[in-house]
């Protein structure tokens, strides 16, 4: 089941190339290829969360499927495996969203939650930020906020209600 979600996107491939050219993972995302387990979450969200990577902190990236309603999009887990909220809606959305780097990404989606006084973000501008776009093939967001709070909006609902089921 991993295999074939990982030969679905090829997305990851380009990803782990490009990261491979530099010395150091500018954006604190590595590919992980085995299913992480969860112990304290319920078994039909393990069952439809493919891990697509990890943070160097521990926090798992993956995508989702709720067999249900037919809903995908990528959930944010905490080094604990326990799922904090939707960042993006596709696998090409977090590619797109990735260059700010995952710290950004977690503040934008934490203060989202927490109705936190939003601020205007910045990240630095890399020089890898154009090899990324060439290599992985996807261009950088504008407004990644956008795509972060889009995907709350539309997914938090579901993610609560299929988490402990």
């Amino acid at each position: 089941m991993v295999i074939e979600f990982f030969m679905e996107h090829k997305l990851l491939e380009k990803y782990r190339l490009f990261i491979k050219t530099l010395d150091a993972n500018p954006f604190d995302f590595i590919i992980e290829e085995k299913q992480i387990d969860f112990p304290l979450i319920g078994q039909s969200f393990i069952k439809d969360f493919k891990t697509i990577g990890t943070t160097k902190a521990g926090c798992i990236i993956g995508e989702y499927e709720n067999r249900e309603t037919q809903k995908k999009y990528i959930v944010w887990l905490d080094s604990e495996g326990e799922p904090n909220f939707p960042v993006a809606e596709s696998i090409h959305d977090l590619f797109s969203i990735l260059p700010w780097g995952t710290g950004f990404i977690y503040d934008v989606a934490f203060r989202s939650l927490s109705n936190a006084e939003d601020r205007t973000e910045t990240a630095d501008d890399t020089l890898f930020v154009n090899d990324y776009e060439k290599t992985v093939g996807i261009k950088r967001h504008k407004q990644p906020e956008k795509v972060i709070r889009n995907a709350i909006k539309k997914n938090k609902t579901d993610l609560d209600n299929m988490i402990y089921k």
